[in-house]
């Protein structure tokens, strides 16, 4: 009975001081049109269902703690306090979760912000530089996309600058980037879309698809080239053309005649893929082939 009662007390005891040191804390977010910051930051939070306009307004008001907020989050490890602290809440069958990893997020809300985070510059070349795992190449790669969007550099010289060879590695790196830049790296279709060819490495032509479905601009352009790069036999390749064409929804009309002729292909996994894409690109055509109208 006596063992009992002083797990309670000190089961109390660290509640009391949890409480204390969460209103304590330094790292409270603040909140801007009425929404804590990482309901902006993380669109998941909110379903995606807030205006681009609304989303927009809510960075163009978020000030300088929003900066030191998300500089803060560019810095985050597990909590050694926390994990002392579990042990004994593990007991009671409590357990306190370690503060999510927000270190991609943040360095895109930050990029995001644009000039006015200029002094974010130093934590983020930081962070690209010696980001720790876990998602540490998705941590650099936002950084290096943030960096690029507050130094307000021109996309060809970012590209020029980040890609001096052919280098398989070195693009894919490229092509991570411009995905987290999304629709800011307008300017990289036609060199992405140029990617796609046939005599490029396999990898260099999934990255490329890769990036222009995050980037997702100017079909006239990079539509007939992923309609193209089908005719590939490797399964990868055509797996993110797929998708990525899955992305523009029926602005990929154009690449219907391509993802028929995959349907009726050996390989039945990129004949499933194909049918779910032709749903999305062309729901006419799909359904002639008795495929039922997906959403995109």
């Amino acid at each position: 009975m006596k063992r009992s009662r002083k797990f309670f007390v000190a089961a109390a005891a660290l509640l009391l001081l949890l409480m204390a040191f969460r209103l304590a804390d330094p790292s409270s977010e603040p909140s801007y049109l009425g929404k804590p910051i990482t309901y902006w930051i993380e669109p998941w939070q909110h379903h995606n269902m807030e205006s681009e306009a609304r989303v927009k307004a809510a960075f163009v008001a978020m000030d300088d703690n929003a900066i030191r907020w998300l500089v803060r989050a560019l810095d985050w490890k597990p909590s050694s306090f926390r994990r002392t602290a579990n042990q004994t809440l593990r007991r009671f069958d409590i357990v306190w979760s370690d503060e999510p990893d927000r270190r991609e997020r943040a360095a895109m809300a930050l990029g995001e912000i644009g000039a006015r985070a200029v002094w974010a510059i130093p934590p983020l070349e930081n962070l690209r530089t010696n980001a720790v795992q876990p998602r540490a190449a998705a941590s650099r790669h936002a950084c290096t996309a943030a960096l690029i969007l507050i130094r307000q550099e021109p996309i060809p010289m970012a590209v020029e600058r980040m890609l001096r060879d052919a280098d398989p590695a070195a693009f894919g790196d490229l092509a991570m980037t411009l995905a987290f830049l999304g629709r800011a790296a307008v300017e990289a279709v036609p060199m992405m879309s140029a990617a796609l060819d046939a005599t490029n490495p396999p990898a260099v032509r999934a990255n490329a698809a890769m990036a222009l479905g995050s980037i997702r601009s100017s079909p006239a352009i990079c539509v007939p080239a992923l309609a193209g790069a089908l005719a590939t036999l490797e399964q990868p390749v055509q797996e993110q053309v797929l998708s990525t064409l899955s992305a523009f929804g029926e602005q990929a009309r154009g690449a219907s005649p391509q993802v028929v002729l995959l349907m009726s292909g050996a390989n039945r996994w990129v004949a499933a893929r194909a049918s779910n894409t032709l749903a999305v690109i062309d729901p006419e055509t799909a359904k002639r082939y008795g495929i039922a109208q997906q959403e995109p």
